[in-house]
């Protein structure tokens, strides 16, 4: 590849240029998410307190970190295999169902027992679900805004957001 006999590490290019590009998405929906946000302004929460509202932007800088860097390393695969898309697609997919996309993580216990697991292995699979890094893509920043994630298990999430970017760093 041409970038790799650049003198430029390879990594800080393509972190630059993930973030750059964040900058440019969020710059241009400013103004259709200020109308949005305006027309809906009723149904719009502000952060639950004070420890929301300085703990969310960390929050959402740890996400991105952890979203590019895991992102990066599933593209670094292609070093080693032909084809890495179905690795790809297994990884987000279940990142969309663990992260909380598809439904609040809070009724994952619930639903376990509903569909016949018993109360103690439903909270069994959901900690060991919330110690892996999907619920830190977005479940992590949306708690902690809404005030679900409050007190010391802020600082918890945010250790645990922290831990889960240096290991997909390492990686």
């Amino acid at each position: 590849s041409q970038f790799l006999l650049k003198p430029i590490d390879y990594l800080w290019y393509r972190l630059c240029l993930f973030f750059s590009g964040r900058i440019t998405f969020i710059a241009m929906a400013c103004v259709p998410l200020g109308i949005f946000i305006f027309c809906f302004r009723g149904y719009v929460v502000p952060p639950a307190g004070g420890i929301a509202l300085a703990a969310f932007p960390v929050s959402l800088l740890l996400t991105a970190l952890l979203q590019f860097f895991i992102s990066y390393a599933m593209a670094m695969l292609a070093f080693w295999l032909l084809e890495i898309s179905t690795f790809i697609f297994i990884l987000f997919a279940f990142e969309y169902v663990a992260s909380g996309h598809l439904f609040p993580l809070d009724l994952l216990p619930t639903a376990f027992e509903h569909a016949g697991m018993p109360a103690a292995a439903a909270q069994g699979v959901y900690h060991v679900l919330m110690l892996t890094p999907f619920p830190s893509m977005l479940y992590t920043p949306v708690g902690i805004y809404m005030g679900k994630i409050a007190g010391p298990d802020v600082l918890w999430r945010l250790l645990v957001q922290f831990a889960w970017v240096l290991l997909a760093y390492g990686f």
